[in-house]
């Protein structure tokens, strides 16, 4: 190995590790030239819609804090967590593995994010 390859390989490594989520939804939606136009711009501009599956909500809003999972007569219903610094929390609620709604969540003032 030369001086230079031994030099630049830590940083390379770690700019590969630390991709962006505005890089993980490009190459998401890259990846999948079938979905629509409109899912697509979500995706990118980091928005939910009504109807988006696990992998695309993930793909728009990165992985959540934490997932909680439900079943019940009626199917199953998985909340998702986000828990960000600096920004309210927020939930995404899916029913049988299709986005049905997502809100902002009011954090007292005891809580801290994690």
């Amino acid at each position: 190995m030369n001086k230079l390859t031994a030099v630049l390989l830590p940083f390379l490594l770690c700019s590969c590790a630390a991709t962006t989520l505005d890089q993980k939804s490009a190459a998401y939606v890259n990846s999948r030239p079938h979905i629509s136009a409109d899912l697509r711009a979500a995706i990118l501009e980091h928005r939910l819609l009504k109807g988006m599956t696990f992998d695309h909500a993930e793909a728009s809003w990165g992985k959540p804090s934490y997932k909680h999972r439900e079943t019940s007569d009626s199917g199953v219903e998985e909340i998702w967590e986000y828990k960000w610094i600096g920004q309210p929390d927020k939930e995404i609620l899916f029913k049988n593995g299709v986005l049905d709604s997502w809100k902002i969540v009011e954090r007292s003032s005891e809580q801290s994010p994690v």
